[in-house]
């Protein structure tokens, strides 16, 4: 003959299960610390108030900063000022379009040709072929 068990002991039997598999699960579970690295303008970063940082289509990470904006390949930073084209040394947002243009916000006035500012940018650098790669920097040239 089965016997029933009444509903509260069963609840509390739960309870008290769920108690003991919560208290004991962090003496079991490690998370994984990942190496964090600080970047400061003594690594060649534009400036040290970053605005935003945005992740384009191509894996690069762009900061934008202050001082200007600086390009990172995991590696080094690659800076665009004013002396390069920038309306202004604020930058405060990065936006890349579907084909691949960029467009900036920063506090100078707006420029109708500012979403080829950073192609026309990395041309005058000669720095297209790291960036996009030397078959398509054969064709900007």
């Amino acid at each position: 003959m089965v016997r029933s068990i009444p509903l509260g002991r069963v609840f509390a039997q739960a309870t008290i299960l769920i108690i003991l598999l919560l208290s004991i699960g962090p003496l079991f579970v490690r998370a994984e610390r990942l190496p964090l690295k600080t970047y400061s303008t003594s690594d060649s970063l534009a400036s040290n108030e970053i605005n935003k940082i945005f992740r384009d289509s191509r894996g690069f990470l762009w900061f934008c900063t202050a001082g200007g904006l600086s390009r990172f390949d995991g590696y080094s930073f690659i800076n665009f000022a004013t002396e390069n084209g920038l309306p202004d040394p604020v930058v405060n947002d990065l936006l890349e379009t579907r084909t691949g243009e960029y467009w900036l916000a920063t506090n100078g006035p707006i420029q109708s040709e500012m979403a080829s500012l950073i192609t026309k940018l990395l041309r005058s650098l000669r720095i297209s072929a790291a960036i996009f790669g030397s078959e398509q920097a054969q064709q900007a040239q």
